[in-house]
């Protein structure tokens, strides 16, 4: 599977219409599933109590869920109390395209250089461990674009500060004259 995506998306209008053609407590019992195996990256433990807790349906109501998911292929089960949600697979590889990107983000997102270890810890022994706009020493830092990257801005190290997570965020895509000023 290759690591856990930072946070689940999923398409929309295909999650829409396949919780539509399911009874409620499936689809309740679903998406639990469902977000229990994004969150774990495969096949999750799950007992009909554990899911009496955390979808406040009654054990039995989730036996029948099951059942049905079962059915009609929404949820495998692999075992005693081992489920599985084969759409999930489908839609972290979608989500790792280029094109599911451009889709959220408008654009790709960049890839850092492969000397990029090597040029960050350059700044950080040039500059130490203090913000460039605040001048704290206690961080957590990050390392800034001065020109942002967005706007042209080069990943070398005479473009290239440190600065504190709040400043870094505040100043976001700007030169730093545009966020003094």
């Amino acid at each position: 599977m290759g690591g856990k995506p930072p946070w689940f998306r999923c398409d929309p209008l295909k999650l829409g219409v396949t919780l539509s053609l399911m009874q409620p407590n499936e689809a309740l019992v679903y998406t639990v599933l469902m977000l229990r195996v994004m969150e774990k990256s495969g096949p999750v433990m799950e007992t009909e109590r554990s899911l009496h807790r955390r979808t406040g349906l009654s054990v039995k109501q989730v036996s029948a869920a099951l059942a049905g998911l079962a059915s009609d292929g929404h949820v495998i089960a692999l075992g005693r109390d081992r489920y599985d949600v084969p759409d999930t697979h489908a839609e972290i590889a979608r989500q790792q395209t280029l094109a599911a990107q451009r889709e959220y983000f408008g654009k790709p997102q960049r890839e850092l250089p492969s000397d990029w270890v090597a040029i960050k810890n350059a700044v950080i022994e040039r500059d130490g461990l203090v913000c460039a706009y605040c001048g704290d020493f206690n961080g957590p830092f990050e390392i800034d674009h001065v020109v942002p990257y967005s706007r042209g801005g080069e990943n070398e190290p005479n473009n290239l500060c440190v600065a504190c997570k709040p400043c870094n965020r505040s100043k976001g895509a700007r030169t730093p004259e545009e966020w003094l000023s």
